[in-house]
């Protein structure tokens, strides 16, 4: 089995309402590979060497959620406690991303050539000094009143 599969599911089903139509791509991860891959990773200490970088600002939530899953013979990885997971489930989510050839496919990389997402941080596209981020800025909130639409409708 491949690590990762692209595919655009199509429902022929007519006793269901679905929206599956071939058209939305759709990346099957064969999540014990991927998973062990990840595991793997997380024991290498040499930048470089296919180690997985964590910045030191993580919650510690973060961590407790990485150990959460353990690798049982003839099971593959479960989840014993049923406690929460969502940073490991990401993270192996996010190694299948790299690891797919149909989407980043990073293992192929022409790494003198590399295309400007994956240069060196000096000469990253998606790396931005601080004053030239783009800052979420919230809305404000808007009231809403039913007076005002009913003058108007008036």
């Amino acid at each position: 089995m491949p690590r990762t599969r692209l595919d655009f599911p199509d429902s022929n089903r007519k006793d269901n309402k679905s929206a599956a139509r071939g058209d939305v791509p759709v990346l099957f991860i064969n999540s014990n590979l991927v998973k062990d891959s990840l595991n793997g990773r997380l024991d290498v200490v040499v930048p470089g060497k296919g180690m997985y970088h964590m910045p030191d600002w993580l919650p510690d939530e973060f961590y407790q959620e990485m150990c959460v899953e353990v690798l049982e013979p003839g099971k593959g990885w479960i989840n014993p406690n049923q406690a929460r997971n969502e940073a490991w489930d990401l993270s192996y989510y996010a190694l299948a991303l790299c690891i797919s050839p149909k989407m980043l496919a990073v293992e192929s990389l022409d790494w003198d050539n590399a295309p400007g997402w994956a240069k060196p941080h000096d000469e990253n596209d998606l790396v931005r000094e601080a004053e030239q981020a783009t800052r979420f800025v919230p809305k404000p909130k808007t009231s809403f009143s039913f007076s005002s639409i009913a003058e108007e409708l008036a």
